[in-house]
């Protein structure tokens, strides 16, 4: 008499924990009153398991237990009087072609055939291979990080978040130092550049060049890299202010690190429905004289921009260009004021570092 297959199980959409009964066929091919052993021989169940879903079995009646492994094939020798084996779902495997719970039962003295080497048993499943067009983070909080590149788990020197804010950054010493930082409908924001630890400017809308190689900004900045003559390496600062207020406006403000000469010019767009005394001035610490130093900056015409001279609401004033000798450790201030009216200015400011 050949093996008697016992109906598959389709095991699609288990979840974990869930129990299969499968039911030896008493009652319909064999007798209910057949013993599971017969003269030392017991009865044989093999199991194909063609799933990605690993069970753990009891023999309901019996003592026998054990697993049986997403895509493993078992014989498993049947206690007596045994009429039903429970699997219990142990895990799920994903991507599995394949979700059939197999079995043929063998009575005893009955000897199985051999069992094939290889079949089709889909552990895991095949890997999905996608194009993707877009990279997109649905379901995670705003600034749920998406990529980072970088030498150090700890620090990104690229980071794009789910937001659509980002940073880029270098990673000097094991020392973060943000170039760049930005986020989404905002455009771009010069959030702090930082060498040796030390912010050397902080400005919004910052639009920079560094004019040669700069070993250090926090020591001598010298263009070493480029021959080793020690010559000062220069850098320019364009920061371009749109101001709609008419209190003082702070367009620049930073601790140096680096005494020396420091060159500003640049113009002024009125936008002002009215004529207004506008003022414009700098505030520095001279390295010759102790305390904080403060002029006007003049207009073209040689008239100092002190609140004393009116400039009309649609002229462009170009500013004469100003040299301070400034200490390391002192602040470089520019401020300005259209002090009534509605104020629609565009200030452009050049900030130069000579030497």
């Amino acid at each position: 008499m050949p093996g008697i297959r016992i109906a598959d199980i389709n095991v699609a959409g288990l979840t974990v924990g869930q129990v299969i009964p499968l039911k030896l066929p008493f009652g319909t091919y064999l007798p209910a009153t057949l013993k599971q052993n017969s003269e030392g021989s017991a009865a044989i169940l093999r199991i194909w398991n063609e799933s990605g879903v690993g069970f753990d079995y009891v023999q309901v009646g019996g003592v026998d237990t054990g697993s049986v492994c997403a895509g493993g094939w078992y014989d498993i020798e049947l206690d007596h009087d045994v009429q039903q084996i429970n699997f219990t779902v142990s895990y799920i495997l994903p991507n599995a072609p394949v979700s059939l719970l197999k079995s043929t039962y063998y009575l005893p003295g009955q000897t199985p055939p051999l069992r094939a080497i290889l079949g089709n048993s889909p552990i895991g499943g095949a890997v999905v291979n996608l194009t993707a067009n877009n990279l997109i983070n649905q379901g995670n909080p705003a600034g749920t990080n998406m990529v980072q590149g970088s030498s150090s788990p700890a620090a990104g020197s690229i980071i794009i978040n789910n937001d659509g804010s980002g940073s880029r950054s270098l990673i000097s010493n094991g020392v973060t130092e943000v170039l760049e930082s930005w986020t989404e409908g905002t455009g771009l924001t010069e959030a702090a550049v930082v060498y040796g630890a030390s912010t050397d400017y902080q400005a919004t809308n910052f639009f920079g060049e560094f004019n040669g190689y700069i070993k250090s900004l926090n020591g001598v900045a010298t263009t070493q890299a480029q021959g080793g003559n020690g010559v000062p390496a220069g850098f320019t600062i364009l920061l371009e202010s749109h101001v709609t207020a008419t209190s003082i406006q702070t367009l620049f403000n930073v601790t140096i690190t680096q005494g020396g000469l420091y060159r500003f010019s640049g113009y002024i767009t009125m936008g002002n429905n009215l004529a207004e005394p506008v003022t414009y001035k700098v505030a520095w610490q001279d390295l010759l004289y102790t305390g904080h130093t403060t002029t006007f900056i003049d207009n073209a015409n040689q008239k100092p921009l002190n609140g004393a001279n009116n400039i009309g609401p649609t002229d462009t004033i170009p500013l004469v260009t100003f040299t301070v000798l400034a200490t390391a450790g002192g602040n470089l201030t520019v401020t300005y004021q259209d002090p009534a009216g509605t104020p629609n200015d565009f200030v452009s400011l050049y900030i130069e570092y000579l030497s």
